[in-house]
């Protein structure tokens, strides 16, 4: 249940996102040109997707490490 509910803040953190980021490219857009306001913004949500990526990255190797600790402590229980 846990895990489907961060998936839930996930897509509703990711619409809120590229909401956001339409109406940032819109509002470059009038300013600069549209290529520009493009680059920026496929620059900032390229650095935002590498910074998510690495942060669930380093959440899921602690967690596939933890697993991995309490399987080999309960394979030595086993075996004594």
């Amino acid at each position: 249940m846990l895990r489907q509910s961060g998936l839930v803040f996930v897509a509703i953190f990711s619409g809120l996102l590229l909401a956001l980021m339409i109406s940032v490219n819109a509002e470059l857009a009038s300013t600069t040109s549209a290529f520009q306001a493009s680059w920026i913004a496929h620059g900032i949500g390229g650095i935002t997707a590498w910074l998510l990526y690495s942060v669930f990255k380093k959440i899921t190797l602690v967690q596939a490490d933890r697993k991995s600790r309490n399987s080999i402590g309960l394979e030595v229980f086993l075996v004594l």
